[in-house]
C-alpha cells in the first residue's frame, strides 16, 4: 500500500489544565475519529513506525485521555506501544511521553478503539505534536487509517528507522483531540459570573 495514502486512526486525545476536573467547558479541537474509508495498515517491522500530528489551541495544558484504534497483527506475541513526541519542521521531534502500552494478544480482531486515560501530560498551548504507534514484534498488530483529502493541515508520516528519518504525507491521522480553558481563563470567567450576580443582587435590593 502507497504510504502516500495511510491515515491511521487515532482518536480522542482529551487535553485538560492540571488540577482541572476535564468535565468543565471541554471543547473538541480535533475530530477525525468517524471519518469514511476506514481500513487497517500492519506494523511489518520492529522499526516501522507511523504518527499522527495534531495542534493544542490557545488554552491548552494537559492532555489526559489518548484513544487510538488498533486491531492484532498476524503475529499478536508484542507489545503495542502509543507515545506523545515533540514537533520538528513538521516531522516528530523527540519522544516526551510514553502514553501507554498493550500486549497484542489483548487487542480485538476487528478494529476498536484503545483507551489510556488518567494521563497528565503537559503541553504547550498552540503547538503541534504528535501521537506515535508502534509494536515491539513485526506484525503484532495493525492501525486504522482512511484515505482522504488533508484535514485542517495537520499531517501524517512513518519511519523504518525507529524515528531516526520520517517519511511525511500531506494527511491525517483520525483523531479527536478535546481541551478544556487554562485555569486562568476558567478563573476569569468564574469571577465574571460572581461580579454579574452580585451586581444583579444589589438591583433587587435597589428595587
Amino acid at each position: 500500500m502507497n504510504p502516500v495514502s495511510r491515515r491511521f486512526l487515532i482518536a480522542a486525545l482529551v487535553a485538560a489544565p492540571a488540577g482541572v476536573s476535564p468535565a468543565v467547558a471541554q471543547v473538541v479541537l480535533f475530530d477525525t475519529i468517524n471519518a469514511a474509508s476506514a481500513s487497517s495498515h500492519s506494523l511489518p517491522a520492529v522499526g516501522y513506525w507511523v504518527a499522527g500530528s495534531f495542534s493544542t489551541d490557545a488554552s491548552s495544558t494537559s492532555i489526559v485521555d489518548v484513544q487510538v484504534v488498533a486491531k492484532k497483527g498476524t503475529n499478536p506475541t508484542g507489545t503495542f506501544s502509543v507515545s506523545l513526541w515533540s514537533d520538528s519542521s513538521l516531522k516528530p521531534g523527540i519522544k516526551l511521553y510514553d502514553v501507554g502500552s498493550k500486549v497484542d494478544s489483548s487487542l480485538s480482531a476487528a478494529l476498536s478503539t484503545q483507551d489510556f486515560s488518567g494521563l497528565s501530560l503537559a503541553v504547550n498551548p498552540s503547538t503541534r505534536y504528535w501521537i506515535v504507534l508502534s509494536d515491539s514484534v513485526a506484525n503484532g498488530s495493525e492501525v486504522g487509517y482512511i484515505n482522504a483529502a488533508p484535514i485542517s493541515g495537520e499531517t501524517l508520516a512513518s519511519t523504518t528507522t525507529s524515528g531516526a528519518i520520517w517519511n511525511v504525507w500531506v494527511y491525517n491521522g483520525q483523531m479527536s483531540v478535546t481541551a478544556v480553558p487554562e485555569p486562568a481563563t476558567e478563573a476569569a470567567v468564574v469571577a465574571g459570573a460572581l461580579v454579574s450576580f452580585g451586581a444583579y443582587r444589589l438591583l433587587r435590593k435597589r428595587a
